[in-house]
């Protein structure tokens, strides 16, 4: 069976970014790791699924609101298409619009997800 899921260092990488606080709410411990764009059924062979910025560390609650709240959670960016690119799609991280980057971190963005309609990229704030 081949492993699915995030390497040891990327995992890391997002622990390291959430500081062990749940990347949504912003006060609950991180419990899981999230895949913003899906895997799919058995998995899936794109390496991007797995990156950095395609994954976020949350709560158990908010795991599941994301899961059961599809369209709020893709307006959000904690959910991507999978004709989406998710280090193009920023997410509303603890109340501020962000794009995740694939060493751990992030930049400011100016807007959500709405904007991303045309494929354009966010403008990050300086």
């Amino acid at each position: 069976m081949r492993k699915t899921g995030p390497d040891k260092r990327t995992v890391e990488l997002i622990h390291n970014r959430s500081a062990g606080i749940c990347e949504r709410c912003g006060w609950a411990e991180g419990q899981q790791i999230h895949h913003r764009r899906a895997r799919g059924m058995g998995g899936t062979r794109r390496d991007s699924t797995n990156a950095v910025y395609s994954l976020a560390h949350l709560c158990h609650p908010c795991h599941s609101l994301v899961e059961s709240n599809r369209l709020e959670a893709l307006s959000d960016g904690w959910l991507v298409s999978q004709h989406g690119d998710p280090s193009r799609v920023p997410v509303l991280y603890r109340g501020t619009w962000r794009l995740l980057d694939n060493e751990g971190g992030w930049m400011n963005c100016e807007s959500g997800v709405s904007s991303l309609s045309s494929g354009d990229p966010m403008t990050p704030t300086n």
